[in-house]
């Protein structure tokens, strides 16, 4: 279903940087095209082809490996392409299906709460991590798998859609500690909401188009 380049590259003064997934990950001097450092190690079966895009968080390159055979989130140093961190997946896929264990989501860093919270979602459950350490902040479990929207934060919520098959967004509060998927979903969209297309906040207004081709226009809050 995806192209090898899905991805999509991270760009900052004298870097790009590029992601294909299990098929390497690179880093190219833009001034002569030069390639700096790569990676070919971080394999996974994504079954369709690569879609989770990198992000750059100070020193570090931020990656999602979430395939049907291994899930982890991981932290490059983006000068030499090593390893600083990598956080498995605190879920227990043995009874699903391998399908049901990939994602292709893209993270992002929110401040709350007086700290950095690593937003980053995966098959059956979003977590948030210290993006310097990769130590697990908290997490929400959900049903779904095959996530692809970006989240989105704003109004002290996070956004984010959960599941491909019967997609749901839902607003998330951050912070806390473990497992706060009893205490902090503020509310739930169950009908109408995109399978693949992130969506924006703007204002007090979430925006969406449904892969069906239907935009809509949400409060953000309520």
């Amino acid at each position: 279903v995806n192209s090898y380049a899905s991805p999509t590259p991270v760009v900052e003064a004298g870097r790009v940087y590029v992601h294909y997934g299990t098929y390497g990950t690179a880093c190219l001097d833009t001034s002569n095209g030069k390639v700096l450092w790569t990676r070919r190690d971080l394999k996974c079966d994504h079954h369709e082809g690569p879609g989770s895009s990198p992000i750059l968080f100070g020193g570090l390159l931020i990656l999602h490996v979430d395939g049907c055979d291994v899930q982890y989130a991981i932290a490059l140093d983006k000068a030499t392409g090593k390893t600083v961190w990598k956080a498995k997946r605190d879920v227990d896929y043995s009874n699903l299906h391998r399908f049901w264990r990939k994602a292709f989501c893209t993270p992002t860093v929110i401040r709350s709460g007086g700290r950095l919270e690593l937003i980053s979602p995966c098959s059956h459950a979003v977590f948030a991590y210290d993006p310097r350490t990769g130590r697990e902040l908290w997490k929400v479990r959900h049903r779904g798998w095959s996530i692809t929207p970006r989240p989105v934060f704003g109004h002290g919520l996070v956004f984010l859609v959960m599941d491909y098959e019967r997609p749901e967004l839902w607003a998330v509060r951050p912070g806390g500690r473990g497992d706060v998927t009893e205490t902090n979903i503020a509310w739930k969209l169950t009908r109408g909401s995109p399978k693949q297309p992130s969506f924006l906040l703007i204002g007090d207004l979430l925006y969406l188009v449904g892969d069906s081709g239907i935009a809509a226009c949400l409060e953000a809050k309520t």
